[in-house]
């Protein structure tokens, strides 16, 4: 009994760690997006306001500016992103995340956004690790922060990588982390990207997926209109008729009905659809060939405890736009251990879906994906 409880009460605390850096994440990157320029180094002296730095509360200590971003409606004047030891009290320790800039209005706009002076410092998420081993930046980026937040931020300004180590409390005073990452544009990247010049450079590699039922099923609305459009089984077009743990083929909505629009959930946080694939594949057994994981050739025995498989949140979905994706897709749930964070990618594949997502639509949930059949 002892041990399913200490057992259930890590999992509860993991789930929970997660979904709440996901949402800190998802925050940091909307204001990211309507940024006009992202302040390359925050940890320069210079580039802070002085009416950040007068406003600081005594009780916030070891105050360390890790994100800067200049908007078009402050005149400029940058939002300070920035990690401190919190007071004793509500917010724990040993770090928290702040945000120093204008308050929101019930319709998601700035209140007093040309007066810094009003502005004030809100803690956004605590529970941030103080140790750890730094994240390293792409080449000509810079970097600022600790092993809990740190940022990088690339040359000219418009593209940032940021990091949050969370402390998970389990049982028996013991702890363990969990890292959330996402690379986020500003939104001018974004819409040149769209208009037809070169796409933003936040990831070299392909973009490669993994899915599994609660982005593509036969009981999705969306998939089966479309297949009903075309007079087949919904079973036929995505290959539910015949799941494999041998090969991966490639979807019939892809070798004969391309060029489909159509919207696909992403499941919910904590239960996400929808997952990036590191570029190195590691699992129980050791290195695994990321192509013969999109073949469908390795043994299923090494296909567990794979590391790094990212759940994707609202930031990293919305990163996805503009992308052309190869996703393997499962025929059930994909199970996630957080810490360190692990897939088991046995079982079942319906095969390999190829598709450029288009747009985000929003959701009570996760964003959905509206996207292109190729």
């Amino acid at each position: 009994m002892v041990s399913i409880i200490t057992t259930s009460t890590t999992t509860n605390a993991q789930n929970e760690r997660r979904v709440e850096l996901n949402r800190a994440g998802d925050f940091i990157a909307q204001e990211i997006r309507t940024a006009a320029k992202i302040v390359q180094d925050a940890s320069v002296r210079s580039e802070q306001p002085i009416e950040f730095l007068s406003g600081i509360s005594p009780d916030i200590s070891q105050i360390q500016p890790v994100l800067m971003l200049r908007m078009a409606q402050t005149n400029l004047v940058p939002i300070v992103y920035y990690l401190a030891t919190p007071p004793n009290g509500i917010w724990q320790g040993p770090k928290a995340i702040y945000r120093w800039g204008p308050a929101y209005d019930d319709q998601g706009a700035y209140i007093n956004p040309d007066t810094p002076t009003q502005w004030t410092h809100e803690p956004l998420i605590d529970l941030i690790e103080s140790e750890g081993s730094l994240p390293t930046c792409e080449t000509n980026w810079v970097g600022s922060g600790t092993p809990g937040f740190y940022a990088c931020v690339n040359a000219t300004g418009e593209i940032a990588k940021v990091y949050q180590t969370g402390r998970i409390n389990k049982v028996l005073a013991q702890t363990d982390t969990y890292r959330y990452s996402s690379t986020t544009a500003i939104r001018t990247l974004e819409l040149a990207q769209t208009s037809g010049t070169p796409s933003r450079t936040t990831n070299s590699t392909a973009c490669l997926l993994v899915m599994d039922e609660d982005s593509i099923d036969s009981d999705i609305p969306a998939i089966q209109d479309a297949a009903l459009s075309k007079g087949i089984s919904v079973n036929a077009l995505i290959n539910k008729n015949n799941p494999t743990q041998l090969g991966n083929p490639t979807f019939l909505w892809n070798t004969s009905y391309a060029g489909d629009i159509v919207t696909i959930p992403t499941g919910q946080t904590g239960d996400e659809g929808v997952f990036s694939l590191p570029q190195t594949l590691n699992g129980k057994n050791g290195p695994l060939s990321l192509n013969d994981f999109l073949a469908g050739n390795l043994p299923q025995a090494d296909l567990d405890e794979v590391l790094d498989v990212q759940p994707l949140g609202n930031a990293q979905l919305n990163d996805l736009v503009g992308q052309s994706c190869t996703a393997i897709v499962y025929d059930s749930d994909i199970s996630i251990n957080v810490a360190p964070l692990q897939a088991n990618l046995q079982g079942a594949r319906l095969g390999r879906f190829n598709f450029t997502v288009q747009s985000i639509v929003s959701s009570s949930e996760l964003s959905n994906l509206r996207i292109r059949v190729d």
